[in-house]
């Protein structure tokens, strides 16, 4: 399946998070813009801890969500993420329902969505920069009009 393209309404799911209560894309609808970013299977702590930072920054402005498909346990996953410090959203997509449902095959993508629900913009794995952070900041700025 490819990826969903801008002018598309954003599929709705509901996926536990690893760092708090359960999100649902249905609640988060009409509060302010999302980012939707599914990573690669592999742990960076220097990207998680970029992560952190701009979730501190954006956060007010911007609901940032991380679609991670693939953990040992969820009791091990929910651990480090915690020694770590994380508080933004990690949300398990341990089926791969999400991944479908967004046409998501390899990483990084992230998904750009407006208050309304609409996608806006896709940042594909061929984008130069992809996954990174200047490229999650610039993308907050140019397609939500935010300020990270």
């Amino acid at each position: 399946m490819p990826l969903l393209t801008p002018g598309t309404p954003a599929p709705e799911f509901q996926a536990q998070n690893l760092t708090g209560p359960d999100v649902s894309l249905a609640a988060l609808k009409g509060k302010k813009p999302i980012v939707l970013v599914f990573p690669p299977a592999n742990v960076d702590a220097g990207r998680i801890n970029a992560t952190k930072g701009l979730y501190q920054r954006v956060k007010d402005d911007v609901e940032l969500l991380v679609i991670q498909r693939f953990v040992p346990t969820v009791m091990m996953a929910k651990a480090f993420l915690q020694q770590l410090g994380v508080t933004f959203p990690v949300l398990l997509d341990d089926t791969g329902a999400v991944h479908s449902l967004y046409g998501v095959e390899k990483p990084f993508v992230t998904y750009y969505i407006n208050k309304e629900g609409t996608i806006v913009h896709v940042s594909s794995p061929e984008d130069p920069g992809a996954g990174t952070i200047e490229a999650l900041e610039k993308g907050i700025r140019e397609y939500l009009g935010g300020q990270p």
